[in-house]
């Protein structure tokens, strides 16, 4: 069987260059490149980035030796979507014409319009098996619709959403995504991954002092608010550092004026990561339990925190697993008071306690959230 990837990632370094973000591009190169390990280098990948015209995209590579195939598209907005759904369709045949004789599988990332309506289109005249890691938050009442531009948006989501009920199965963080969707097609679990290389041969020990951290985008639904609130009432022997950037930078650098025990840190490399946390001894995750993505959205800055072998404090957001229940500690409320409350009685815990917990965590993730193990469960999810 040979495997297509379609997402809007680009090779790391160029997506640095860019200033592109982050988070998403990493996970879909990790993603690809362990089910292209597993399979013997049967994968191709397609990009639909809209990357600037003075880059030369023909001699991409997605990650050393493997061809970044791109998705042309228009410069105007409706159209750029058209002329991208044509180009993907090309790219379907080419690549259905290079591998005749064998099954091909297609896993998309969520449900983009011209990525899923053009590999549906092409299911049965190319006997295409189409997949789809729904991972990301859909279009919701968040999203204002009353513009011309935003009608069209919304359309688009929704016509990239109906073609879902062609493809083969659905991979999330929780089965209630097919009720979301409205789809009757078979699901598969899936978990936010890690590589390999990341886990640490061993941890340092946590230190018995009260400085935190928060690294992540400052936007309403990760609790900036309600955390800054929280250690506005913990006063100046608790520490908290912000790193990030977002809608909400101002309102955090104001906050920082006014509380002592608060700094801010701007914005930091993603290669800089596990030095940061390495400074702290308690990583925070304040996301807000939000009806309106919480079945969509996994932070995967838990991932960094936990591996960091430091405590993790998080929010009981829908799509945690329940086995992290037993080496995080779990905010009971977001409300800032009952924040502060919670993270007094984690500071109460013993430092052998805190260990404890973090080398579990750092156990449980080896043991289960590898992008490899990963790869493993869409891969017999797809043979099924």
């Amino acid at each position: 069987m040979h495997y297509i990837y379609i997402s809007g990632a680009i090779p790391d370094g160029l997506n640095d260059a860019l200033g592109w973000s982050v988070a998403g591009n990493k996970f879909s190169i990790n993603m690809a490149r362990a089910i292209d390990g597993l399979t013997g280098g049967s994968l191709s990948f397609i990009s639909t980035a809209a990357l600037p015209e003075s880059i030369d995209a023909s001699v991409l590579e997605i990650w050393q030796g493997k061809p970044l195939l791109i998705a042309k598209r228009g410069k105007r907005f409706l159209f750029s979507e058209l002329k991208l759904r044509r180009s993907i369709k090309k790219l379907l045949r080419h690549i259905s014409t290079d591998h005749k004789g064998e099954e091909i599988a297609v896993i998309i990332e969520n449900s983009p319009f011209a990525a899923a309506t053009a590999s549906s289109t092409l299911k049965k005249r190319l006997g295409l098996r189409l997949y789809s890691i729904t991972i990301d938050t859909p279009f919701t009442r968040a999203f204002s619709a009353s513009s011309i531009a935003g009608k069209i948006n919304k359309t688009l989501f929704n016509l990239g959403n109906r073609a879902l009920k062609k493809f083969d199965g659905i991979i999330s963080f929780t089965e209630d995504v097919k009720e979301d969707l409205r789809i009757d097609i078979p699901f598969c679990p899936f978990l936010i991954g890690m590589e390999e290389k990341d886990i640490p041969e061993k941890l340092m020990p946590i230190n018995a002092g009260h400085n935190a951290v928060y690294a992540g985008t400052l936007i309403y639904y990760n609790g900036i608010k309600e955390l800054v609130g929280a250690y506005s009432m913990l006063g100046e022997d608790y520490k908290l550092d912000i790193y990030g950037y977002g809608p909400l930078e101002d309102f955090v650098k104001e906050s920082a004026e006014k509380y002592p025990n608060i700094s801010f840190k701007g914005r930091f490399s993603p290669g800089d990561t596990k030095q940061i946390l390495s400074k702290y001894d308690l990583l925070i995750n304040p996301r807000l339990i939000d009806s309106s993505i919480e079945n969509y959205t996994f932070p995967s800055k838990l991932i960094d925190y936990m591996l960091s072998g430091k405590s993790v404090i998080s929010s009981a957001f829908k799509t945690l697993p329940d086995e992290y229940k037993e080496f995080i500690y779990i905010f009971e409320d977001m409300t800032p008071e009952k924040m502060a409350s919670d993270i007094r009685i984690l500071y109460s815990d013993t430092l052998e306690a805190r260990q404890k917990k973090a080398t579990v965590a750092v156990e449980y993730l080896k043991k289960h959230q590898t992008y490899k193990k990963q790869a493993e469960k869409i891969l017999e999810f797809i043979k099924k």
